[in-house]
């Protein structure tokens, strides 16, 4: 490594500069000598602490760099993170799709099936409550409940109310579920 002038004067001690000062003898005065001495001392001071403040901003910008570094390397990984749960997103989303098409097909197949009741005619059809209906026809089979005609005209029957075989018959859903946990 070079050195700068100020570098090696301020390097060099005190007393080798007192000695060639007083060796030249060009008519320095002790008061002179003591004067440079002291101001040599400054600037070996300065100097000391100019070398500290950059080995300080040294250490501080290798810091800045490796932090600099980090990021870079984690918005890599977080790309590559997205990149990687892509198929995920797609699965997800393609699910989604699927599901919201089977729900769409099953209400179809629900009406469907409802509505192939419709004109069904029925010998006896007894409720839970104790209600009895002879020669009924079936108008409409909704979620919750069987519309019948009578000679007598409309009866609106809840589905909770057939018996588990007239339940099942007419897609009760909560007795189809309840009859396959069993």
């Amino acid at each position: 490594m070079e050195m700068r002038p100020f570098q090696i004067a301020a390097t060099l001690s005190a007393s080798v500069l007192v000695t060639f000062l007083v060796g030249c003898d060009n008519g320095k005065t002790e008061q002179e000598i003591a004067r440079l001495t002291t101001e040599l001392e400054l600037l070996n001071n300065e100097v000391k602490e100019l070398t500290e403040k950059r080995s300080e901003l040294t250490k501080e910008r290798n810091a800045k760099i490796k932090s600099v570094r980090e990021l870079e390397a984690n918005q890599e990984r977080a790309k590559n993170l997205l990149t990687d749960d892509q198929p995920i997103v797609d699965f997800k989303a393609a699910l989604e799709d699927a599901i919201g098409e089977y729900e769409k097909e099953l209400e179809e197949w629900r009406k469907e099936t409802r509505a192939s009741f419709k004109g069904m005619e029925l010998p006896r059809v007894a409720t839970k409550s104790g209600g009895e209906y002879q020669n009924v026809r079936v108008i409409k089979v909704t979620e919750d409940s069987l519309i019948i005609a009578l000679s007598a005209g409309e009866e609106v029957i809840p589905l909770e109310e057939l018996n588990e075989e007239l339940r099942l018959k007419f897609i009760h859903e909560p007795t189809v579920l309840e009859t396959q946990i069993d």
